[in-house]
């Protein structure tokens, strides 16, 4: 993964500390907010302003570890996923 600069922000909240309690979720969050595109400059994905492309492989978790997280964020409202 690489960094263009700049900084993430993360507020206290009673839903940030759950997340804490799964680390898969909450590392899956993370590689979303470092891949993110925040300018909408163009990309060899085409993924458009509030877009990333991650994966299992992409952050490090097993298949079944990235299910699970995914499907966590997702029923939390963090995140959305599809397929293009």
């Amino acid at each position: 993964m690489t960094s263009s600069g700049g900084f993430i922000k993360l507020m206290r909240s009673g839903l940030g500390f759950d997340l804490l309690k799964k680390p898969h979720a909450c590392h899956l969050l993370h590689c979303i907010a470092m891949l993110v595109n925040r300018d909408g400059s163009p990309n060899l994905y085409g993924c458009k302003i509030g877009e990333a492309r991650v994966g299992f492989k992409v952050c490090g978790l097993t298949d079944a570890q990235y299910r699970a997280a995914k499907k966590y964020l997702q029923e939390e409202g963090l995140a959305e996923f599809y397929t293009r």
